[in-house]
């Protein structure tokens, strides 16, 4: 199910809250340490955030003024962020020259069989005569960055070996949408060539651990709610 709200809206978020997304997914994907750990303090610590959105007020979510300012207090916007959101239309306008792909925007996707599980690629296309539909994901880093992921990522192994977290969200991407390839887009306008495209193939297998890790996920974050809807006021 696809909410088509512009991404980043007040609008968006609501679709998205108290889900597990693709943009964060590879926080659950290491192997915690000790007995009993399934997940790394990161991935503890996302499944903590995820569940915190699920016990927000229904008043402060239907209220654009108070939802507007829990954004503003939870959300993280430094330099690098900014200027990937500004980069991601030129990004997007070359990448579309260059393929003669005609890339449509999408909001947050649901995954079909997991409620708790959504994600959002930069873009969709579709036309009959290539192999099956596909996504973008697109990154705008530093020129330095930059040089690392267009020297080091062919492929889906090297992009898994170098950043694997926004390999995971390629999958993610793939899973919730059932797109059969992602195209991981590398931009910097400062480079005598600004663009890196690598295509990311479907990986069932890796989809298949990732939605075991989600679900495993998602009964962590169940737990901490029905903890905190069992306690009392003193």
């Amino acid at each position: 199910m696809i909410d088509n709200s512009a991404q980043r809206t007040d609008d968006w978020y609501r679709a998205r809250l108290g889900m597990f997304t693709g943009s964060s997914v590879g926080k659950l994907m290491g192997n915690g340490r000790g007995e009993n750990k399934v997940f790394t303090e990161k991935g503890l610590s996302y499944i903590q955030d995820v569940a915190s959105e699920r016990i927000m007020s229904q008043d402060v979510i239907n209220d654009d003024e108070l939802f507007s300012t829990y954004r503003y207090q939870t959300e993280i916007v430094n330099r690098a962020i900014s200027w990937g959101i500004e980069q991601e239309l030129n990004a997007k306008e070359l990448y579309s020259n260059i393929t003669h792909r005609n890339i449509v925007e999408v909001g947050s996707c649901k995954h079909k069989e997991l409620p708790f599980f959504a994600s959002s690629p930069d873009g969709f296309y579709y036309e009959a005569d290539e192999q099956g539909k596909g996504v973008i994901e697109i990154k705008c880093p530093t020129l330095k960055t930059y040089l690392t992921y267009a020297t080091s990522i062919s492929d889906n192994a090297s992009l898994k070996k170098v950043v694997p977290e926004y390999y995971w969200q390629c999958q993610a991407h793939m899973s919730c949408t059932g797109a059969e390839w992602c195209d991981f887009i590398a931009f910097c306008p400062f480079a005598s060539r600004p663009i890196h495209i690598v295509r990311i193939d479907r990986d069932e297998d890796a989809i298949t651990q990732l939605l075991e890790r989600v679900t495993l996920a998602n009964e962590e974050a169940n737990k901490i709610v029905e903890k905190f809807k069992k306690e009392k006021l003193c």
